[in-house]
């Protein structure tokens, strides 16, 4: 849709509106031409089989030579198989536009011709749909009826009975759950939505605009209940469909918590499951589509579908992982490397257990929900739920396990900082408690407090920044911190995990700071993709990077909507030059192993990582961008292929067997190659996190090769 209204655009529009209500004024009223006039032209059977073809290949391109051929024929004794032609004619939905202006040249010069018409249109429609792998036929079938909707409204259809009659067989009780059926009905809704459906203009001049609202007020609208009962129809479809869709999706999460326990127990599943598993998900997937595309063309609400779990039937035992369809493994793996990274990233302070309430607000203020789409400002996107936190390596972020010290044990060393409160202590203080508890008293200890943050490089004073915030917190304090956690210092990448975990703390109970910094990053990564020139690209390659790691580390914590990640990623790979490419790279490097082992987010992934490694192929990059490119790519492809072998290993007698593996895996890094050193490397350590020992003794046997190595160089 245009956001800007040109007068020639305008002039434009009400006057393509005027020639459509005269060509149905001239279809409804013909002035047909005698027989002695028809005489005249020729009627060899040679010029109408001629033109008979023209009609079955009609197109935009050719539609004045046959315009101008039928002016010259006399097809009198041809109707019906001039007709029928032109019903096989729309191919695709470009070339309805050019059928139905000859349509209105045949049927103001032959009077039978309409009727013809419609009735190779209804035998073509008859006839069963096409299944969904038939593009080119599903194609054919939507242009037909983007063509009965234009014979309707032009007036060659004496009423919509036929879009009534086409519409009720595909919205069949039979067909409620076929995404193929839903997507005719869509398209139906769409070509008819002004004059069948009745709904505003898809693309409409600005209100107020009195040319505009008068020429649409005189346009033809199908009667009020012909209008109503298509309406009812269509919603009747959507609804049914939407109820289907709940029972599909409910079906699946059950399925999926059942394979993730017969995945625990047994440390794989078996092929036909997961294959089971995966043409359940690729039908609630298409069906999802079907029914978001009907309700944009209703202009109803998309339909949602819940994350939660449905529930779980004891008494089917080990047998529900056969009898429902498996899970896929992306869906039963952890998306975390080790329990340092998982606890980094899932386990966040609870901070209503450690601050009094009545510094924090009612409960209901604290939303435990991520940042959506909505509050950012941004579409939402389809397939951005189900996202968990990703396994990147930061390295040591914790010194410990427990988020906070155990209760009595001292409080944060930040400036004013006292010991936490206990949940015991909050009931009823008494007065003057609460400002003898509070750490931070005045507005300068809240300035102090913020510019410690570009030194706060680990997850204990990361917490205690997140613990004394709340005590000095207000709207307007929330605003400073929020500009504070935007401000990162140049060249301390390493912070931006330690911020965004912050802004994900805090947004537990005030959703506006996540916000806030998603909001900032936003925009500034869209002010950075503008400066195109070469010497601005090379100038802001730093920002860029540090922009795309913000987002990543925040796309992990669900502080970051998915579906504008992914954006953000297709925005730098249509311009994969330059500093986009370093940009694209770090965003997949910060967060693609995360993306990459979430369900909802897999498939989107693997396209942007082929689109990415074709773009690499097509374009001559230098060294060291094609050499980044390969790297950020093997993090994420090579270590996802090693999780069936891992499954696999984690079946064998261990005791028995880890020496041999042992052996196994450091003859593969000596022999191998050397492009197979990143999956073993993921290998092994997948395999260390359930058998340390292996790690421990992986590493002596290599260093062990290494000191032979260098004693014995010839050997």
């Amino acid at each position: 849709m245009f956001s800007v209204w040109t007068p020639q655009r305008l002039q434009d529009y009400l006057a393509a509106r005027a020639r459509r209500r005269e060509a149905r004024d001239l279809n409804l009223h013909p002035d047909r031409p005698g027989e002695a006039a028809l005489a005249q032209l020729d009627s060899s059977m040679k010029r109408n089989t001629a033109l008979t073809r023209k009609l079955r290949t009609l197109t935009e391109e050719t539609r004045a030579g046959v315009l101008e051929d039928a002016a010259r024929t006399n097809q009198s004794k041809y109707v019906a198989e001039a007709a029928a032609a032109l019903v096989e004619a729309p191919q695709k939905a470009r070339d309805v536009a050019p059928a139905a202006e000859v349509a209105c040249a045949l049927h103001r010069r032959y009077p039978d011709f309409g009727e013809a018409l419609l009735g190779a249109l209804r035998r073509e429609l008859d006839a069963p749909l096409p299944g969904d792998e038939e593009r080119g036929a599903l194609a054919r079938r939507r242009a037909l009826l983007r063509l009965l909707a234009e014979l309707t409204g032009l007036g060659l259809a004496p009423s919509p009975a036929l879009v009534m009659a086409e519409a009720r067989r595909l919205a069949a009780p039979a067909a409620a759950a076929d995404p193929v059926a839903l997507s005719m009905l869509c398209t139906l809704a769409k070509a008819g939505r002004e004059e069948l459906l009745g709904l505003p203009p898809a693309q409409a001049p600005p209100p107020g605009s009195m040319d505009a609202d008068a020429g649409t007020a005189a346009d033809w609208r199908a009667p009020a209940e012909a209008r109503e009962a298509l309406s009812t129809l269509l919603r009747g479809a959507l609804a049914a469909a939407v109820e289907k869709l709940h029972a599909l999706h409910s079906g699946l999460l059950r399925t999926r918590a059942w394979n993730e326990r017969a995945l625990v127990a047994r440390g794989d599943l078996a092929e036909s499951t997961l294959a089971r598993y995966e043409a359940r998900r690729e039908a609630r997937d298409a069906l999802l589509r079907a029914c978001a595309a009907l309700a944009e063309a209703l202009d109803a609400p998309p339909p949602a579908l819940g994350d939660e779990e449905g529930e779980e039937d004891e008494g089917r035992g080990e047998e529900a992982p056969a009898q429902g369809a498996g899970a896929a493994a992306v869906a039963t793996e952890s998306p975390f490397e080790d329990e340092e990274t998982r606890a980094f990233y899932e386990d966040l302070v609870d901070l209503r257990a450690y601050v009094p309430a009545v510094l924090l607000g009612p409960p209901d203020a604290g939303s435990e929900a991520p940042v959506t789409d909505q509050e950012t400002g941004s579409a939402p996107d389809d397939g951005d739920a189900d996202v968990s936190a990703a396994d990147v390596d930061h390295g040591d972020m914790s010194k410990a396990d427990d988020p906070l010290p155990e209760a009595g044990a001292p409080g944060p060393t930040w400036p004013g900082a006292g010991p936490p409160v206990s949940p015991e202590a909050e009931g009823s203080p008494a007065p003057g408690a609460a400002e003898e508890q509070s750490p931070l008293q005045k507005p300068n200890e809240l300035q102090a407090m913020l510019a410690r943050l570009p030194v706060c490089v680990s997850r204990e004073e990361a917490d205690e920044a997140a613990l004394a915030f709340c005590y000095a917190q207000s709207k307007a304090a929330r605003k400073r911190l929020v500009r504070t956690l935007c401000d990162v210092p140049g060249g301390a990448l390493a912070l931006l995990p330690f911020f965004a975990r912050i802004a994900a703390t805090l947004g537990r109970i005030w959703p506006d700071i996540p916000a806030g910094v998603c909001q900032h990053l936003e925009s500034e990564f869209r002010l950075l993709q503008k400066r195109k020139d070469v010497a601005a690209s090379g100038r802001n390659l730093e920002a860029r990077i540090r922009n795309m790691r913000y987002i990543g580390e925040l796309l992990k914590f669900q502080a970051f909507p998915a579906g504008v990640a992914f954006r953000a990623l297709k925005s730098l790979l249509d311009d994969f030059t330059g500093s986009s490419i370093d940009a694209a790279c770090a965003l997949v490097e910060t967060a693609g192993r995360f993306l990459a082992r979430s369900p909802a987010t897999t498939a989107r992934l693997n396209s942007m990582l082929d689109i990415m490694m074709r773009l690499k192929t097509a374009r001559h990059l230098d060294a060291r961008q094609s050499s980044l490119i390969d790297s950020v790519y093997s993090l994420v492809k090579d270590r996802a292929a090693a999780t069936g072998p891992m499954n696999r290993l984690r079946r064998l007698p261990w005791a028995e067997c880890e020496a041999y593996l042992v052996r196994t895996l450091v003859r593969a890094a000596c022999k191998g190659r050397h492009s197979a050193l990143p999956s073993l490397a993921s290998l092994a350590a997948g395999l260390a996190r359930y058998h340390p020992s292996l790690g421990v003794a992986l590493v002596d046997s290599l260093l062990e090769d290494v000191a032979v190595g260098l004693e014995s160089p010839g050997s």
